[in-house]
């Protein structure tokens, strides 16, 4: 089965950000609000002009001369702009009737209104607008269609204005003509909004200006931009191919070298330092990783095979000895005198014995040094140790501990361990005086002090002192691991051993 590239992964999530907004316009209709808005914001500035096209035309058939056209409460201002009314396309208000009652008056413009008609039909032509110039009783004494002397103070929008205040309605487009192609300039939207604009003269309602046009819709404007949406498409394109490519070369190439390491690896090579290869960060941190792990599987396979070596070395000597007097005593065990026979057999449980006893401390290492493999031990205090094994020493070991370091816990085995190879050491060198325990605090760690008055250590054998299997004392059955173990221990807490040795005596410290 295939599986798709980064690139190509990178390329997709790109192009579908490209995507989403078109999508997100065409079915959410995002552009809708923008449009009705902007229509809206059109019809207030032709309201505007039309309703001091009427005041002219009404100062001149009534004889009034022209005063301030702002509204009673805002007559002081500089400025009174027009503020969009539309916040929600959900709400729509109800159809317009079909008709329209007449008026009882004769139309207070007469021939003036005749003559804004003509010019507001004129209009209609190339700004698609209908409107009716209304009186202060709400009849239209001008419109762009046969509508003179009908009334509209029934409308919602038309009853605001005449009481003063600018209006805005949007309702649901009716038309029962088939919907012309995409691009026509007869086709709109599915919504046409409605400005009732009053028209204020020296403090007094004069009349209303009420327009309505359909807005365009999103797909409409999606289609009249299309060569303006083509180029700009191509060039977001050629954009994201580029950075797509950019970026993905940043992430395929290390990880292409981390395949080459590991494949190196697999084949038993030592692959080249990761963490060095410029990377993102994400990838930089799985290089170092990477290398670690590398470091560690090293180290395991070098740890593996000189464990191997020195096990394999030290088990031979027992292994022969119990084999040779197995095989004296098979072919000459009959013939041979009492005493021989009980010394080979003693030496074939001795050989066993540190057979087993390099075995058991073999397998105590290793748990050490390996901790995920190691077995939970039971913690303790180092002060409820020394109240149950200070006796167990007797008057050869004095122990001391500071309050701080009775309280911290460590576990049981390694306590014993870690005791146990360092004082036994100290009280097989020691002259005369006690050996000295001392427990202290470093930080968050215990320190754990043996000190004895022996004769010290010589500079050579210091230097092998935490070799595994080195032992002065190999003939009386030591396995030369118990400082090793010491050392592991201390390095599974994140401590260290120190050793300071001359011939007054032997210190030995361990951080754990």
């Amino acid at each position: 089965m295939s599986r798709p590239s980064i690139r190509w992964l990178l390329l997709g999530v790109a192009a579908a950000s490209l995507l989403l907004p078109l999508l997100a316009f065409l079915l959410l209709r995002l552009l809708d609000p923008y449009l009705v808005q902007q229509t809206e914001r059109q019809l207030n500035a032709e309201a505007v002009l039309i309703g001091e096209i009427y005041r002219a035309a009404w100062s001149r058939a009534s004889g009034v001369p022209l005063g301030n056209p702002r509204p009673p409460a805002r007559a002081g201002d500089l400025f009174t702009p027009l503020e969009s009314q539309i916040h929600d396309l959900r709400h729509l208000a109800g159809p317009v009737p079909l008709e329209f009652p007449l008026r009882r008056a004769p139309s207070p413009l007469g021939a003036e209104g005749v003559a804004l008609s003509e010019q507001l039909r004129s209009a209609q032509i190339f700004n698609l607008s209908g409107v009716r110039v209304l009186d202060a009783e709400g009849c239209a004494v001008a419109s762009s269609r046969d509508q003179l002397d009908r009334c509209f103070s029934v409308l919602p929008e038309v009853q605001k204005a005449l009481a003063g205040r600018h209006a805005t309605e949007i309702r649901e487009r009716v038309s029962d003509e088939p919907s012309p192609p995409i691009g026509s300039l007869r086709r709109r939207g599915d919504l046409r909004v409605f400005v009732a604009h009053p028209v204020f003269d020296a403090g007094r309602l004069i009349g209303a200006v009420w327009l309505s046009r359909t807005a365009e819709s999103g797909l409409e404007f999606l289609v009249k931009q299309r060569r303006d949406l083509f180029y700009g498409g191509v060039f977001l394109i050629a954009c994201v191919l580029s950075v797509s490519a950019l970026f993905a070369g940043s992430i395929i190439r290390p990880l292409r070298r981390m395949a080459s390491a590991a494949e190196s690896l697999a084949r038993g090579e030592s692959p080249p330092p990761l963490s060095a290869i410029p990377a993102p960060r994400e990838i930089h941190a799985l290089g170092s990783a990477f290398d670690i792990l590398t470091r560690r599987l090293q180290e395991r396979a070098r740890y593996v095979g000189d464990f191997a070596a020195h096990v394999s070395h030290e088990l031979k000597t027992p292994l022969t000895s119990i084999r040779g007097a197995v095989e004296l005593l098979l072919d000459q065990g009959s013939a041979m005198a009492e005493p021989q026979r009980e010394r080979f057999l003693s030496n074939i449980d001795a050989a066993a014995a540190r057979t087993a006893r390099l075995v058991e401390r073999l397998l105590f290492l290793a748990r050490i040094e390996n901790p995920s493999d190691a077995v939970p031990s039971e913690s303790v205090r180092v002060g409820s140790w020394l109240e149950q094994n200070a006796e167990r020493f007797g008057s050869d070991v004095t122990f001391h501990a500071t309050p701080a370091a009775r309280a911290l816990a460590r576990p049981l085995l390694e306590l014993d361990s870690v005791l146990g190879n360092l004082v036994g050491n100290a009280l097989r060198y020691r002259r005369s005086a006690p050996v000295r325990v001392t427990f202290d605090t470093v930080g968050e760690q215990l320190r754990v002090t043996v000190s004895d008055d022996g004769p010290g250590i010589s500079p050579e054998n210091q230097a092998r002192l935490f070799q595994r299997f080195f032992t002065t004392e190999r003939d009386s059955g030591g396995t030369g691991l118990g400082l090793s173990i010491v050392k592991a221990i201390a390095e599974s807490h994140r401590g260290h051993v120190e050793v300071t040795s001359n011939a007054q005596g032997t210190e030995v410290g361990v951080v754990m």
